[in-house]
């Protein structure tokens, strides 16, 4: 590269930081020469996929925030129902970074062995309303996928929701018929099919996402980066970024709501990241906490009984 001296390179190292701009100058060199109101920002490069590569940018201060507020979120709940998050890593982190270059997000609700099932869980019922408040803020094409006969309950419960003013609108509900497997442990198949009900249109960007739901209230996200195309146009996976088939979700990758709520909010905060998403164009204008999060006064208006979590979200005013 010396040898040739480019006017410009391109450089996709994971060690060089915005190493993903075009660009002549280091991003210190460049600082030096512009000096940028946002300059006291560490910006920090994340791969959310390497086959195919795909990085985003975020600052090391945002990334800070969510593993303190996620430490902070562990410390108010058991082991158990935080699914086990002991150690922090950055599955979070990835997840919503994920949902957030999601143009478009599947939200799919049904049970493993349950696929007729009318009942539906509250857990469920107040995970899938968190996170479509979380991710309606981030104006994104919402949808939910229900069994044939649970679909009616969903939609009814969405337009409850958007009567008592908790989501600003209503969401389509897509009825599916879902073949005999496990959905929350053959990840593979799960995608596949959401990919055939949604068709060409959600599958035209590689960046939209699913949204894997259990009944325990537990979020499982997947990026559709993670699918490929054989020669007969079926979908398939790479193996790298989806777990195989027949494999059980580890349990930390099984997120709970608020926390996945908690890190898009900041995420949406971090200009650095927000800059990188709509490509450099416009201006950064960050929601409220209110427009993200769900307090559990409108959980009891819902009829539910929720663990008061709303000391944890004092610092984001969601008053």
């Amino acid at each position: 590269m010396t040898f040739l001296e480019p006017p410009i390179a391109v450089s996709l190292s994971q060690t060089c930081v915005g190493s993903l701009f075009i660009t002549d100058f280091q991003v210190t060199d460049y600082y030096k020469q512009h000096p940028s109101q946002h300059a006291h920002l560490s910006p920090k490069v994340i791969f959310l996929s390497e086959s195919p590569q795909f990085a985003s940018l975020v600052s090391q201060e945002a990334i800070n925030q969510i593993f303190k507020k996620e430490s902070e979120f562990t410390s108010h709940k058991t082991a158990e129902s935080t699914n086990g998050f002991k150690n922090q890593d950055d599955y979070l982190l990835k997840s919503a970074m994920t949902l957030s270059h999601a143009s478009s997000v599947a939200i799919v609700t049904w049970s493993p062995g349950k696929h007729d099932a009318v009942e539906v869980p509250e857990e469920q019922f107040a995970a899938v309303v968190c996170i479509v408040k979380a991710l309606l803020a981030q104006e994104k094409e919402v949808t939910i996928l229900a069994t044939k006969g649970s679909a009616a309950v969903w939609q009814k419960f969405l337009v409850k929701c958007e009567a008592e003013m908790i989501i600003p609108k209503c969401l389509p509900v897509t009825s599916v018929a879902m073949t005999p497997n496990d959905g929350s442990r053959d990840v593979c198949s799960t995608m596949r099919q959401v990919v055939d009900y949604l068709g060409p249109r959600f599958r035209s960007t590689s960046l939209n996402s699913v949204i894997m739901v259990n009944e325990q209230g537990k979020l499982f996200v997947q990026s559709l980066l993670s699918l490929g195309e054989d020669m007969d146009g079926d979908v398939n996976s790479n193996r790298d970024h989806v777990i195989e088939n027949g494999q059980p979700i580890e349990s930390n990758c099984w997120l709970n709501h608020n926390v996945v709520a908690m890190a898009t909010y900041i995420l949406n905060t971090c200009p650095i990241h927000c800059r990188y998403v709509r490509r450099g164009r416009g201006q950064h204008n960050a929601k409220t906490a209110k427009e993200f999060f769900v307090t559990s006064k409108q959980m009891e208006r819902l009829g539910f009984e929720v663990p008061d979590i709303d000391e944890w979200m004092t610092s984001f005013d969601t008053a």
